[in-house]
């Protein structure tokens, strides 16, 4: 007597994985794509990059904005904030999004579209950058306390806490 095979539950072959990553493939290439510019641990070498890398979203490039801006350094390294009434560029990097990410982004810089009408931690504008119109997201306060990055660049001046604070350590 012959014996049978029964799968467990959740078992797939390799002919059904393949299967499967190539329609979340085509999904993904018919999804309408969103531009935006991001300033913060979003860019390369940041803290939150590896989410845009797993998420089919595709950076396009980076450039420095004119001197409309002020980033603050707010929780001693922790996050950044950006106002849109400053004397300094930032370095932003504009990635394309699938629509479907575009929900997470929001969340994460605490902009909350279904309720437009109450007051919201940042304000989402359109800028004009050398690859078209992005969204970007903007602190909507008047006053923060933090250092002011007037680099611009909030990867590099991360890097340079860290070098400073292991300088500080192998001093003592």
């Amino acid at each position: 007597m012959r014996k049978t095979n029964k799968r467990s539950i959740g078992y797939k072959t390799r002919a059904e994985k393949k299967k499967e990553k190539n329609e979340l493939k085509r999904q993904s290439k018919m999804e309408k794509k969103y531009l935006v510019g991001l300033y913060d641990d979003y860019r390369v070498n940041g803290s939150l990059n590896t989410s845009l890398i797993r998420t089919s979203c595709k950076l396009i490039g980076t450039f420095s904005t004119e001197p409309n801006y002020e980033m603050i350094d707010i929780d001693n390294g922790d996050s950044c904030i950006v106002k849109t009434d400053g004397n300094y560029s930032i370095k932003v990097e504009v990635w394309e999004i699938p629509e479907s990410y575009v929900d997470k982004i929001e969340d994460v810089y605490n902009y909350y579209t279904f309720y437009q009408e109450y007051p919201q931690d940042y304000k989402k504008q359109t800028v004009l950058t050398p690859f078209g119109e992005v969204t970007m997201y903007f602190a909507d306060c008047l006053e923060s306390a933090g250092e002011i990055v007037i680099s611009g660049d909030w990867i590099e001046h991360l890097n340079c806490k860290k070098v400073k604070s292991n300088k500080k350590e192998n001093v003592l």
